[in-house]
């Protein structure tokens, strides 16, 4: 399309968009191994293989938190913020659940037990110890 583009120096595809597609549909695909206009639903399973084989075999990584490490929150940051405020929340929390998903987030608790809303990534966290806490 870019091609085209440059070649005819203009903007309007309307005119041979049919062209493009039957040039896209015709052309082969490294992914898939062939043309699409050559894929159909007896080889519609293969090509699927081809495409999503490894995400299956590929390893998970480990959960970075286990359930009940206390962690902090990371604060969300404005663009002038000060650079020496804490980037995390004083208050403690302790991880209730590692949802295997990807990529991996955790569901967390306050320490009274009540579920904060929502599902942090493992960068949003930081593992803590219950005694510790920031001084003024």
């Amino acid at each position: 399309m870019f091609m085209y583009f440059t070649f005819k120096n203009t903007h309007n595809y309307i005119d041979v968009l049919d062209q493009l597609v039957y040039s896209y549909n015709h052309t082969y695909h490294s992914s898939i191994k062939r043309a699409p206009v050559e894929v159909n639903t007896g080889n519609e399973q293969d090509m699927w293989l081809a495409l999503y084989e490894n995400t299956k075999s590929a390893k998970r990584k480990p959960c970075a938190f286990k359930e009940g490490d206390t962690v902090r929150i990371s604060k969300a940051k404005l663009t002038f913020e000060k650079g020496y405020e804490t980037n995390w929340t004083e208050e403690l929390f302790t991880v209730s659940e590692c949802v295997k998903r990807a990529p991996l987030v955790y569901r967390v608790k306050d320490l009274l037990g009540e579920n904060i809303q929502g599902t942090f990534y493992a960068q949003e966290l930081q593992k803590a110890e219950k005694k510790c806490s920031f001084s003024n």
